[in-house]
């Protein structure tokens, strides 16, 4: 199934994906001749063909604003709704794809609040791709938990306009913004960040119409065209035990960055034409509560949103939607089949961050992805099932006109589930930078003399893998600091 899955696929970004379904099989009809006057009608499906999924890296952290960076996604969805776009006699669009779109949040906090958050978010979309700076201000005044515009959001879009920075600016300043800043990032542009242009000389750019929505924007309160779905459809779900050790407050940040591929906007894409009657759609308004959402569950929804003996994963067990509506539209979607980022950092012999360092990461039999590190040495990337390992090379930072030379590579592990606590240890300590061909308890011992002043009280060097060797192991390799090889302070210091 996943070769299928990966032949549909039109784009993996550092933040989405694109892709098109797998073609369901027409359903077969029986017609047979009457001479009386009854008739059946045959009433095709719901079914999306297509989706798009912006990931939770194209928002600030907890918020409902949109991020510059994801220009690249929406340049992706245009190629996609151009593609199935019916054009007329002369060529012209007649009709496409009609579009609805679902905010995602992860299986952390309340329901009520993660609804209102997904579907803000879904919201912003939506408000984004037809110019309805309406929606944006509404988003910027009625503020939900961090989910504040002001000030860091209004900064953003001022810096990424080149416009001068101004706190609280008037609501017809607002809107102007709003408007330059959805035109900016809907602006399609080429491989080397120049803006497409029409035979005109004028920037191409995605802007949709409420009409081009399921419900084609006859309700006000979006209900068919844009909704929330809350925590209820989580793509992963943590085992017990990874879920009581991410309770602890210390581990919220590994918790975050775990749960990250939970947070997501999906858009599905139905037969261009198609319109269905707001008053019908199952799914509540994004403003709405949960009620409506919990009347479509499967009769086994408390099980499937418990934490479970084992981690889960949709595209393995397909029992972490909680919603039935939702796992008829989705099931059949690369864009939920387990499409998760990953983070490494790259570092130097002397285990020092390398900030803008060329690399070159091979995934399976995909097409290397090659590309510049962060300026904290950070790499972020994006496959449609996580790999157990990649093999990556990278380098220092060239100089002016020459070739990247990557002097560095590893085969790094990225998962460690369900090892013994010994091969868990060998595969950090290997990403790491010690060896897995070495013995364990070399590579313990050299740890420990690294890293043991970090543990309270501070480890021997002693080669055991004790419980706090192998606590400290976990939070070196999820730290990911600037220097991996801080030296402990001296007693002569001060």
């Amino acid at each position: 199934m996943a070769d299928k899955l990966e032949a549909n696929i039109r784009k993996i970004s550092g933040g989405g994906i694109v892709a098109e379904h797998v073609p369901l099989p027409r359903p077969e009809a029986a017609v047979a001749p009457t001479i009386a006057k009854d008739h059946n009608t045959i009433k095709t499906a719901l079914v999306p063909f297509a989706c798009w999924r912006a990931n939770d890296m194209r928002f600030e952290f907890e918020s409902s604003f949109v991020l510059p960076e994801i220009q690249e996604e929406v340049g992706a969805l245009k190629e996609l709704i151009d593609r199935h776009t019916l054009t007329d006699s002369q060529g012209q669009p007649k009709h496409r794809p009609a579009l609805t779109v679902f905010g995602h949040a992860d299986p952390t906090g309340s329901d009520d609040f993660n609804k209102m958050l997904s579907g803000r978010r879904a919201q912003a979309i939506y408000g984004m791709l037809i110019r309805k700076v309406e929606l944006w201000e509404d988003l910027y005044s009625n503020p939900l938990g961090n989910d504040k515009w002001e000030p860091k959001a209004i900064r953003i879009m001022q810096t990424t306009l080149g416009q001068p920075i101004s706190e609280k600016p008037s609501a017809s300043t607002r809107k102007t913004l709003f408007r330059a800043y959805m035109d900016h990032v809907c602006t399609i542009r080429d491989e080397t960040g120049a803006p497409v242009v029409d035979g005109k000389g004028l920037p191409v750019q995605l802007e949709l119409k409420s009409t081009d929505f399921l419900a084609s924007g006859g309700d006000s309160g979006g209900k068919g065209d844009f909704q929330g779905c809350s925590e209820f459809n989580p793509i992963l779900m943590f085992s017990q035990q990874e879920n009581a050790r991410f309770s602890d407050p210390k581990n919220k940040s590994e918790r975050d960055k775990e749960n990250a591929s939970n947070r997501r906007v999906v858009i599905f894409l139905f037969r261009p034409g198609v319109r269905i009657n707001a008053g019908a759609w199952p799914c509540p308004r994004a403003k709405e509560g949960v009620a409506a959402c919990k009347k479509r569950f499967w009769s086994d929804a408390a099980k499937r949103r418990s934490f479970q003996e084992k981690r889960r994963e949709f595209r393995d067990t397909r029992d972490t939607f909680a919603c039935r509506f939702y796992h008829r539209l989705s099931s059949n979607s690369p864009c939920e089949r387990g499409l998760v980022s990953f983070e490494i950092r790259l570092y130097d012999l002397m285990g020092r961050a390398i900030g803008q360092a060329p690399f070159e990461l091979k995934v399976g039999l995909r097409k290397p992805i090659r590309g510049t590190a962060s300026d904290d040495g950070s790499v972020i990337a994006q496959d449609l099932e996580l790999p157990n390992r990649v093999l990556i090379d990278w380098g220092f930072p060239p100089e002016k006109d020459q070739k990247p030379d990557l002097v560095f590579n590893l085969d790094m592990f990225l998962t460690h589930e369900n090892l013994t606590k010994e091969d868990e240890a060998r595969q950090k300590l290997h990403n790491l930078g010690y060896p897995r061909t070495n013995r364990l308890s070399s590579n313990v011992e050299a740890f420990q003399s690294d890293h043991g002043h970090l543990a309270n009280p501070p480890l021997s060097a002693n080669g055991q893998l004790d419980d706090r060797t192998l606590e400290l192991i976990r939070s070196v390799h999820q730290s990911c600091e600037d220097d991996l090889r801080n030296n402990p302070p001296t007693e002569s210091g001060p």
